[in-house]
């Protein structure tokens, strides 16, 4: 189980099963209701979960998904004041998903980037649509690998007041 705490209701930060906050005890349950697609994919396509509404929280359980990720070449204290080196990791994406892979074909755009974190290091994440993560194109970049992540939970809090 994973705990998220969100800034606002219309920011997103997933953070997926390599970045590991683990919680000692999960609250009372109320209520489970199937995927709602979230207002934040829009047109696109985005991971799936279920959700059950918990006291002051969300329990998400996410499905199995797959993943690009790119390692933010530098992290250094200034990192979280100014992000200039994940310009280099998104465009290594970028060129991912518009066929710098082994077959040469453009990937349909996915949302949300997602930023995770291990020990010192950053990756930025694009999901690889449902259509292709049974056989994803294979990155030509040797910086941009593929992630196969299983399904996982986390637990999710709105902060209205921060907004």
């Amino acid at each position: 189980m994973k705990f998220l705490v969100f800034a606002c209701l219309l920011q997103l930060s997933i953070a997926m099963p390599w970045f590991n906050f683990r919680t000692s005890s999960a609250p009372t349950t109320t209520t489970a209701a199937p995927f709602p697609k979230p207002e934040f994919c829009g047109k696109y396509e985005c991971p799936e979960y279920e959700t059950e509404q918990l006291r002051g929280y969300e329990l998400r359980t996410y499905r199995p998904s797959v993943w690009a990720s790119a390692k933010v070449p530098s992290l250094d204290t200034e990192y979280w004041e100014n992000k200039d080196d994940s310009i280099v990791a998104y465009m290594k994406l970028f060129n991912y998903i518009r066929g710098a892979n082994d077959r040469n074909i453009t990937v349909a755009r996915t949302v949300p980037v997602v930023y995770s974190h291990e020990k010192d290091e950053v990756w930025m994440n694009f999901m690889i649509p449902a259509n292709m993560s049974d056989n994803p194109p294979q990155p030509t970049d040797t910086d941009v690998q593929i992630y196969r992540a299983d399904s996982d939970q986390y637990y999710v809090r709105y902060n209205i007041k921060a907004c």
